[in-house]
């Protein structure tokens, strides 16, 4: 259960799948008004409009990768990984009421761990909280940036009330696909491969006959991590 734990944490901490935000966000000092969907001048991309497959991995601390598959259509999102003792895993969010259900097999039984993901920050909110409204958040719109045969560009916030304050930067498509995640120097996240176009509904859907049991919620684990602490059991 500590792999899954720390997969689930890494997945959120991505900022890929918070809370929905109808318009794209404004940078600091842009003129540019809310864009109700791609990317305008200085404004971070909408993350909920495209649907796509994209295969990536997660790259620890320590350097070892866990590749990942993410499936989005909207607000639904769903990873697929093998965390190799523990197995095969798949988690499916929608961000709209904010359940997430981590799937695994024990015991020779399918169980779905529900878990209540409304305390986790909306993934823009670090962008709209700019300095004219908080003055610890700092934000910068870099140049292009290409990971997996698609160009982005960079978007990085820095917040001074961290525990240890360092920048996170993303590379980002005009249509919100992830490409690159950063804490400070360090890649935490990569893309590999992107194939766009509609999802199966049933990729996001329960499987029938699985058990679903409760979760703690895992907000105190993001809040957590963000602040420079690790979770428990690391």
């Amino acid at each position: 259960m500590r792999v899954a734990a720390l997969v689930v944490v890494s997945v959120l901490a991505l900022a890929a799948c918070g809370k929905p935000a109808g318009n794209g966000t404004a940078a600091s000092g842009s003129s540019q008004p809310a864009n109700p969907g791609g990317v305008i001048g200085a404004m971070f991309p909408n993350l909920f409009q495209a649907s796509y497959r994209a295969d990536g991995q997660i790259i620890r601390e320590d350097g070892q990768t866990m590749p990942i598959v993410m499936i989005r259509s909207g607000q639904n999102m769903r990873m697929e990984m093998d965390t190799g003792r523990e197995g095969r895993m798949a988690m499916i969010r929608n961000a709209g009421t904010h359940q997430m259900y981590t799937i695994m097999t024990m015991a020779g039984r399918q169980i779905a761990m529900q878990t209540d993901t409304s305390a986790v920050q909306d993934p823009f909110q670090a962008f709209a909280n700019h300095e004219d409204n908080n003055p610890h958040i700092h934000i910068a719109h870099g140049g292009p940036c290409a990971q997996a045969g698609e160009i982005g560009s960079e978007w990085t916030v820095t917040n001074d009330e961290d525990q240890t304050p360092r920048p996170h930067t993303a590379c980002v498509t005009t249509d919100g696909i992830i490409l690159q995640a950063k804490d400070g120097d360090r890649v935490t996240w990569q893309t590999t491969h992107v194939q766009r176009g509609p999802q199966d509904p049933a990729l996001f859907a329960l499987p029938p006959g699985v058990q679903v049991m409760n979760a703690r919620n895992i907000g105190s684990m993001i809040a957590g991590m963000r602040g420079g602490n690790k979770p428990a059991g690391q």
